[in-house]
């Protein structure tokens, strides 16, 4: 049976895809399941005995249950901590969407029937640019085309956040897309205005709470 594949999106930057990524790679192997993560665009990466990698690309290849070349996990790469279709304009290059799901589906195809799960996880938000004509929705609309690809969107709890979650969702729904689910993550279980956004966001939200991780 193929792998199921997810695609993990965030409301914004620094929501904590790559926590739930490494957090899902692990609860599957704990299962008994095999499971490998990829993060085909990244920035703010740094040169390690002379490759340039990305520290949340590095964890998913960490806690994969497979050993893949950082390449398969990590494509497209930049230094500089901004947006990718800029990072990629600085130094000449240029991120094309025919390219990039290209390179996603050899991978998929290599592994899928290897590994029961294969988490994809963006950058930045849903709509964040992969270039100046598409964004990442677009990779998921062209993906989804070949594979049947499980959105799960992770919302970091906090002030602006229903609003936020409500706009990605509304997004991917309208699209027609596979909404699996949504995560609330890095919230206080103690705090009242916490728990009354993750109520508020469930009475709203037209896909379920996939699952809630607290604050550490």
């Amino acid at each position: 049976m193929p792998a199921e594949v997810f695609y993990i999106t965030g409301t914004d930057t620094e929501v904590g895809k790559t926590f739930v990524t490494t957090y899902l790679l692990n609860k599957y192997k704990k299962q008994n399941k095999i499971a490998i993560g990829l993060k085909p665009i990244a920035s703010d990466a740094k040169i390690v005995n002379n490759v340039l990698v990305n520290q949340d690309a590095l964890l998913i290849k960490k806690h994969s249950s497979l050993n893949l070349d950082y390449n398969e996990i990590n494509p497209f790469v930049f230094q500089e901590a901004i947006a990718p279709h800029i990072a990629a304009k600085k130094i000449n290059q240029e991120i094309t969407l025919d390219i990039l799901e290209n390179k996603i589906s050899k991978t998929i195809n290599k592994y899928q029937n290897l590994v029961d799960y294969i988490l994809i996880e963006g950058a930045g938000g849903y709509l964040t640019p992969i270039n100046f004509n598409h964004t990442f929705h677009d990779l998921i609309n062209k993906l989804s085309k070949k594979f049947t690809i499980n959105i799960i969107l992770v919302v970091k709890i906090k002030l602006g956040c229903i609003n936020h979650a409500l706009l990605t969702s509304n997004y991917i729904i309208n699209n027609k897309l596979n909404y699996f689910g949504w995560i609330a993550n890095d919230f206080d279980n103690n705090n009242e205005v916490d728990i009354e956004n993750i109520e508020t966001l469930k009475g709203l939200i037209k896909a379920p709470l996939f699952f809630s991780i607290p604050s550490c």
